[in-house]
This record gives structure tokens, sequence and C-alpha cells, in this order.
């Protein structure tokens, strides 16, 4: 992974991810699609304790794009768009890999930029547990 930085930005620092979650809803949103919300609790590295919530599209071929907006214990944002590929499993579970873009924040991650890649595990009631790496360059 790398980027250019503006000449204001600030260093990249390295983000390591862990957290789990919840499919809050499932709803049809277009031919072929699923929309679905999720909530999502853990902590990163640079970051701390963060909380998100996350809106995604999903077709038939396991195939997503959403939008992100973590928020950390002071209340500063990130957000991030993000594209994935969910892998069920026979046994009712599914694996995914995404890797999300960092678009803006507020507070102290204000023009924010960055990447991270996740990687998780899905059951059938819509839990998640979900680590990754990335970077984060603070605007």
């Amino acid at each position: 992974m790398s980027f250019a930085t503006g000449v204001l930005a600030g260093p990249q620092k390295a983000v390591r991810v862990r957290a789990t979650g919840q499919i809050v809803s499932i709803t049809p949103c277009y031919e072929n699609e699923l929309c679905q919300d999720v909530q999502v609790t853990g902590i990163a590295t640079v970051l701390g304790r963060v909380t998100g919530v996350l809106s995604e599209r999903v077709d038939l071929y396991g195939h997503y794009t959403g939008t992100g907006v973590f928020t950390t214990a002071d209340g500063s944002t990130i957000t991030t768009e993000f594209e994935g590929q969910v892998i069920p499993d026979p046994n009712g579970t599914a694996s995914f890999m995404e890797t999300h873009h960092i678009v803006d924040g507020t507070g102290q991650y204000e023009s924010a930029s960055g990447e991270l890649d996740l990687t998780g595990t899905g059951d059938a009631a819509g839990h998640l547990d979900v680590v990754g790496t990335g970077t984060l360059i603070r605007g």
C-alpha cells in the first residue's frame, strides 16, 4: 500500500484492527442486491477504542460495496468507502475480505486518508469477527 502525502498531511501510521460486529438489518434494495447495516466495536492501534456503523450493498455473487463511519472515544470520526467479497461455507458460516479507503474524518482525523485491509468470519446469526491492518494519514 502506498499513498501520496500532501505537504500538510501528517505522518503515515500503521494501524492494526480487531473488532466484533453484528449485521443489524438486511433488506432487498435493488434487483439482485441486498442492503445491510452492520454495527461494530473494536480496538485499533493509533485510534484506540472505536465503534462503527456500516451500510453495504451485496450482490448475488457475494461482492459488496459500502460506506462506514467509525467513531473514536473522543468523538472524532473516520469515514471510509469499501469493497469486499464474501465467501459462503456449506456449514452456514462465511469468510470475507474487504478493503477500506479512508476518505475523510472529523475532529483529530479531519481530512484523514489511508487504507485498511480486513478479513473476517460471520455466522448464520450475523455475528462478525474482524481483523486487519493498514495505514492512516492524518489530514
